[in-house]
């Protein structure tokens, strides 16, 4: 849970007449959805009946997280391998990102990859969402070629 927003009064020395909080929840386990909000209207709860104050509580749900399907990892794998060398894909921990692509994968099994676009020597080295990001424009037919050999693969049953 992030608090990334908070609106509240007028000057230092005087108590807010009201306080407004906005913030991200973000989690991997999609089962915990309704418990994680339960949990915080009881603690928002707990503050403002404890001091006297009322609140609205708003939740939107969003994004789920992605979901990558097991059975097409191995396959992944041996693309990516086929295109650019033994041991070219790394697993890594989930990440809190929002995708689109998580709701793809609700329907229909899917798996979700990134392709390393940074490049040092080129300066181009920040992350996404950095006033300062960019792309290595070489690395994109190498995406397009693993797609490629992703579905030739598939289609010849391999």
């Amino acid at each position: 849970m992030t608090i990334g927003k908070i609106e509240g009064g007028y000057t230092r020395n005087v108590i807010a007449p009201s306080v407004k909080l906005e913030g991200t929840v973000r989690l991997l386990n999609p089962n915990l959805r309704p418990i994680v909000k339960e949990t915080i209207e009881r603690y928002v709860n707990g503050i403002t009946s404890g001091m006297g104050a009322t609140y609205t509580f708003d939740y939107e749900e969003g994004y789920p997280s992605v979901y990558n399907e097991p059975s097409l990892i191995e396959p992944l794998q041996k693309a990516t391998d086929a295109i650019l060398g033994e041991d070219s894909l790394a697993i890594v921990k989930p990440s809190m990102g929002g995708e689109d692509f998580s709701y793809f994968a609700e329907q229909v099994l899917g798996i979700f990859f990134r392709l390393g676009i940074q490049n040092e020597e080129k300066g181009i080295k920040y992350p996404n969402h950095h006033p300062k990001f960019d792309i290595d424009e070489a690395a994109l037919h190498l995406g397009v070629a693993i797609f490629a050999q992703y579905a030739i693969q598939y289609f010849e049953g391999e």
